[in-house]
């Protein structure tokens, strides 16, 4: 089984919906994609360079996650962001 992306995985929550979702349910599954891809970020770094060539710790996942993805302001929703909700 692969493993399903943030992405894939809020797409597939938006498209699977059977009521009209308001904005504090579309900032709540934002939230949670946002958290998961954080996690599959940290992940594929520490799977891929937490350590060099003589096993020393370098900087972990969460480390890099931070330093490359500084915190920007918080998502949310407006009028125009109406279009991803499903009718």
């Amino acid at each position: 089984m692969t493993q399903q992306t943030a992405v894939e995985w809020l797409i597939h929550q938006l498209n699977t919906r059977q009521k009209p979702l308001d904005n504090s349910q579309i900032d709540e599954l934002f939230k949670q994609a946002k958290a998961m891809e954080k996690e599959q970020i940290v992940e594929a770094y520490r799977k891929g360079v937490e350590e060099d060539v003589y096993n020393n710790p370098l900087k972990t996942g969460n480390e890099y996650y931070n330093e490359t993805y500084p915190k920007k302001s918080t998502w949310t929703t407006s009028k125009k962001d109406k279009a991803f909700m499903r009718s």
